[in-house]
């Protein structure tokens, strides 16, 4: 059975391996899952910053999309999306906190979530996390 690889990116922050974290970062509860795929994937946004940073979100759920590695470069998996009747206010992450959420993959592969995220309110959600 082959690995579901995982690797998180916030749009400020890198993953492992692929470049130095930064104040804001996100952390699996595992580094790869070796498991027939559905699998739930839990997350933990970490806000090191002195500042609250503002997270994408539909409903009670943060609403990243994912991002699939393919012939050496990242594609895009699915996007994230949010029916018109479910709330979209973005979460605030205070400063210096975490906050734990899931998401689904639903295939085998390396995997990179993107989250959408903004320092203030009123500045445009961002989704601009790509590994260098």
């Amino acid at each position: 059975m082959k690995p579901i690889g995982l690797c998180l990116a916030v749009a400020i922050g890198a993953c492992s391996g692929f470049g130095e974290p930064t104040a804001v970062r996100v952390q699996t509860d595992a580094p790869e899952y070796m498991s027939a795929s559905p699998r739930v994937v839990g997350f933990t946004i970490v806000n090191s910053t002195d500042h609250s940073i503002l997270i994408s979100r539909c409903g009670d759920h943060v609403n990243p999309a994912v991002d699939r590695w393919d012939n050496g470069g990242w594609v895009n998996f699915y996007s994230a999306f949010c029916l018109a009747n479910v709330s979209s206010a973005p979460l605030a992450v205070g400063e210096h906190a975490t906050y734990a959420d899931s998401t689904g993959l639903f295939a085998r592969g390396v995997f990179q979530l993107r989250l959408g995220t903004a320092d203030t309110p009123g500045q445009p959600i961002t989704w601009t996390a790509r590994l260098q």
